[in-house]
């Protein structure tokens, strides 16, 4: 389910990915790949099941992990379990990192960014799909259980884009 690589070509997946293997508490599964071969990172995982879902790096070399019960920072040696920032902790499994090192994290709660100082609540809008463009844009799928109506979200920062099946969806 996660696979990225960081700058120093070293590949990252987690448990799930990996035939649906997942260690036993209190160990979240997270494997790096280099030239010498595979090695299990240990993620300490101290708040419930550890079941990670998207892994990105960003340009510090931390790897951000999104789990069913938080986010996870894993820095060198260091990991940070259930980030301080309010309305995150549930099923923050979409993570991922702009080109100015912003970090992005959807859940069921909305979309949250953090500039590694800062949390900032973007949207109210709960997901668990979503992507950053090149253009700054914030896409999102959403299903409203209200109308039985899906819909794909664009959100460049001030301004959400709706679209449906007259969109050509």
């Amino acid at each position: 389910r996660a696979l990225t690589v960081d700058s120093r070509n070293r590949v990252y997946t987690n448990a799930i990915a990996l035939g649906g293997i997942v260690p036993p508490e209190p160990y979240l599964g997270v494997f790096r790949y280099d030239d010498s071969g595979w090695t299990t990172i240990q993620v300490s995982a101290e708040g419930g099941t550890a079941y990670s879902g998207k892994i990105v790096v960003d340009e510090n070399e931390t790897l951000w992990i999104g789990s069913r019960n938080g986010l996870i920072r894993f820095a060198g040696s260091q990991t940070t379990w259930k980030l301080d920032g309010p309305d995150i902790s549930a099923s923050s499994g979409t993570v991922a990192v702009d080109e100015k090192n912003v970090k992005w994290f959807h859940s069921s709660y909305g979309l949250w960014s953090f500039d590694d100082s800062m949390w900032k609540k973007n949207l109210s809008i709960g997901s668990n799909v979503f992507a950053l463009d090149r253009k700054g844009g914030k896409w999102m799928y959403y299903k409203d259980y209200s109308n039985n109506k899906t819909y794909i979200i664009r959100f460049d920062g001030e301004t959400i884009r709706e679209y449906t099946n007259p969109d050509g969806i």
